[in-house]
């Protein structure tokens, strides 16, 4: 009886859509691009003119199932708001007004520094009369490596919206 309840349940599974297919797993070749609350400053909507520092925090956030203990971040300066198309092949932003530099977060309380950390503030860049009164995009991409369960990357973009003036 036990046999025909286990076979019962099996055909069951296999004629139940939801059951009878797998997950889809990502494969090293098949990185994920998502967007991730990231950025803890500037805050939206900052005015910013030119050669003026503002603060510059990083949060770290939780990336589904991956918990990397360091994070490769880029930063930039976009004209326009980024989006999973704004992304080029080599996964950074290619049509940027400023490249502010690559960094690396620690996100593990504990673990010693490795690279460059992010800095703590950012100096806007004179852009010119033209963005005068425009939104520009502060915009990171993050790079998250060996996710479970076959080393896959994830790649995690965050922008925050600031007017520019000179």
């Amino acid at each position: 009886m036990r046999f025909t309840q286990t076979l019962y349940f099996v055909a069951a599974a296999l004629a139940s859509p939801s059951l009878a297919s797998a997950a889809k797993r990502q494969s090293p070749s098949d990185p994920v691009i998502m967007t991730t609350p990231a950025i803890v400053s500037p805050t939206a909507g900052t005015v910013m003119a030119a050669e003026v520092s503002t603060t510059f925090t990083i949060g770290v956030p939780e990336y589904s199932h991956c918990h990397p203990g360091y994070t490769p971040v880029d930063v930039y300066l976009l004209a326009a708001e980024p989006t999973a198309s704004s992304i080029n092949s080599t996964y950074q932003f290619a049509d940027y007004l400023h490249y502010f530099g690559s960094y690396v977060v620690t996100n593990i309380q504990g673990l010693p520094p490795m690279g460059t950390p992010p800095p703590t503030s950012l100096t806007m860049p004179s852009l010119g009369a033209e963005y005068e009164g425009q939104s520009v995009y502060l915009a990171i991409m993050q790079a998250i490596f060996d996710c479970p369960p076959n080393g896959y990357t994830e790649y995690a973009y965050d922008s925050k919206q600031m007017v520019y003036t000179q």
